[in-house]
């Protein structure tokens, strides 16, 4: 079935929720514009892998000179990074199933019919994390409490630049994992994000987890985005709000003042 309005998206994301038996805030929403495009980051997608190193370099070149504040944190400037464009091996997704509805609908004008479905992903992390890794967790980085495994496998996942200058070199790893860095970036906040970093496998999320079952989805119809955007809207879900953007928000003025 696919989705014609914001209720019948609702029921679908409890109905969904209940079949994992995870309460809420325990399963990640990704919304993506077409149920055509395979699940992988940034640098998957437009060939990029071999070069990310560089790209991270000329990023901390250049971050200086248009931020006040210089992250520290590996994990905080390497999601800097994704918020802002550059492609990585971070695949954005978000703790509210509002967000992830929005972020499937923003680009697209009403559809026909026969059009590719908006499609908005649910996952499981930690069983994702349990079949790819064999720990049922969500792994936060930062937060190790004296666990050194856990810390070299989330190093591991680091860009090498990124990692420091006194890191054992750690090759990275196969399959991709659920990471829920801490935060003090408001954008990323204000969506609830939280990521899954790919290793050196490149195949796409969608197919690892079908097998798996740690992945479901939620189709949208095409004919149905202008009423489910307006549905958005009238629940606060906005693009001022998702972004946290001065833009954004003029954008939305000008446009209710047509």
């Amino acid at each position: 079935m696919r989705i014609r309005s914001l209720v019948e998206y609702v029921q679908k994301t409890l109905e969904v929720s209940d079949a994992f038996h995870l309460a809420y805030g325990s399963l990640w929403f990704r919304g993506v514009s077409s149920s055509k495009h395979d699940l992988v980051p940034g640098v998957v997608r437009r060939n990029l892998s071999e070069d990310e190193s560089s790209l991270v370099g000329d990023f901390r070149v250049g971050l200086p000179a248009y931020s006040a504040r210089v992250p520290t944190d590996p994990w905080e400037l390497y999601s800097l990074m994704q918020h802002h464009g550059l492609p990585t091996r971070l695949l954005d997704w978000t703790k509210s199933p509002l967000a992830a509805l929005y972020f499937a609908l923003d680009s697209l004008a009403e559809g026909r019919r026969d059009d590719p479905a908006p499609v908005v992903w649910v996952l499981d992390p930690q069983q994702m994390n349990d079949v790819l890794h064999g720990r049922k967790k969500v792994y936060v980085p930062g937060n190790y409490a004296g666990n050194s495994e856990d810390a070299s496998l989330l190093t591991s996942y680091l860009p090498t630049s990124l990692r420091g200058e006194n890191t054992v070199p750690l090759s990275l790893p196969l399959q991709p994992i659920a990471v829920e860095p801490p935060f003090t970036n408001p954008r990323v906040l204000a969506q609830q994000g939280c990521f899954t970093v790919h290793g050196k496998n490149v195949k796409g999320l969608n197919q690892l987890g079908k097998p798996h079952g740690f992945l479901q989805r939620i189709q949208i119809e095409p004919r149905s985005i202008a009423r489910l955007r307006a549905e958005l809207d009238v629940f606060g879900i906005r693009g001022e709000w998702i972004y946290q953007d001065l833009d954004r928000l003029a954008r939305r003025i000008l446009t209710e003042s047509r």
